[in-house]
């Protein structure tokens, strides 16, 4: 897998949010694996819903589910209800109003990762746990996406149009064992590029296309599995989920200040997928872990059903760098509410902003 991949696996329990200064707040309302210090982390899908408030700070806010907090009915599987179809491509996406929906995917593929950047949205689809058999990728208009490995340089053939666009098919040399990677590249939108990678199968040219027309990007407003306080400079840059069949197993937001390039994480994880530590620290009266990793401050905590973390930096580094940040994790933590049911996104309420 390229770094792409191995990164979108591995980051699946950060994202960002940290402390807020003046906020007019209206109804307060899962195995991810281990972080690289490497770019900010998240992953875009539908989750949790809140109501975002901006006035010197952000404050991420989740109102809750009726006066009983009676969850509805589950829902039939990790699909999302999407709203209406882009059909104009932005020059960068919004993580927390736009989502990637892809309905041709083959059958029997349980493992499914979402991710919204403000560049590129990517969609991964696989039989197993860390495989990476169908990958979608989205870029925002005037966004260049980044050749697959194996495919660089390769020379490509026509391929069929893709709702009324041109589209090339690519193919890499064998590998050892005598597979190869293909990929469909075409315009989603005017100026906007897109790309779906799968490796070698029967008819993969037209298991590409038909994956190919049923990829769009969505208005779709996040939702959040919980509250936090988010600090002025911080702006939403990334978020994602990941699911097992129908059950959520991470959902990650993050945030970056556009002045430092400073991040934060907040990620929730399931806790059946048994991410330990060793706590050190309470928070909310749970189990809790501060940690320092490099020049990244880490914070994890313990709920009943999921665990939460969070991932800093402050930028640029210095002696003080990481105490700077790991304060600032430590606080927005402090600051964390989790909904009365954080693995059931259908529970979650809808993001707006204002």
């Amino acid at each position: 897998m390229d770094e792409t991949t191995t990164r979108l696996l591995f980051h699946q329990v950060s994202a960002s949010a940290p402390p807020a200064a003046d906020v007019d707040l209206r109804r307060v309302v899962r195995r991810a694996e281990r972080r690289r210090r490497r770019r900010q982390r998240g992953l875009a899908a539908m989750a949790a819903a809140v109501v975002l408030v901006v006035t010197g700070g952000v404050a991420l806010l989740a109102t809750g589910l009726g006066a009983d907090r009676t969850p509805p009915a589950r829902p039939a599987g990790p699909d999302v209800t999407y709203g209406p179809p882009l059909t104009v491509a932005p020059t960068a996406f919004d993580p927390l109003r736009h989502a990637i929906q892809v309905s041709g995917l083959p059958s029997g593929l349980p493992f499914v990762i979402g991710r919204v950047t403000r560049d590129e949205a990517f969609y991964l689809a696989s039989r197993t746990y860390s495989g990476d058999d169908y990958r979608v990728r989205l870029a925002a208009r005037g966004h260049p996406l980044e050749e697959e490995s194996g495919l660089i340089g390769r020379v490509s053939v026509p391929g069929p149009e893709i709702h009324g666009r041109p589209s090339r098919w690519y193919t890499s040399t064998k590998d050892a064992r005598g597979q190869a990677t293909h990929e469909l590249r075409w315009e989603w939108a005017p100026g906007a590029r897109a790309s779906v990678r799968l490796g070698d199968q029967p008819d993969a040219l037209g298991v590409a296309a038909r994956i190919a027309e049923s990829a769009r990007m969505t208005a779709t407003p996040l939702r959040l599995p919980y509250t936090a306080d988010v600090p002025a400079p911080f702006r939403p840059s990334a978020a994602g989920s990941s699911w097992r069949g129908r059950d959520l197993s991470t959902f990650s937001l993050e945030f970056d200040d556009p002045a430092t390039g400073s991040v934060l994480g907040i990620g929730v994880a399931s806790n059946s997928l048994t991410l330990d530590f060793e706590p050190n620290t309470e928070i909310h009266d749970q189990p809790g872990q501060t940690k320092r990793d490099g020049n990244f401050a880490r914070v994890r905590v313990r709920q009943p059903t999921v665990q939460f973390g969070l991932d800093c930096d402050d930028k640029p580094y210095g002696a003080q760098s990481v105490g700077v940040a790991m304060a600032r994790c430590v606080a927005v933590a402090e600051s964390i509410d989790l909904v009365a049911n954080p693995l059931r996104p259908d529970t979650w309420p809808r993001a707006t902003v204002r």
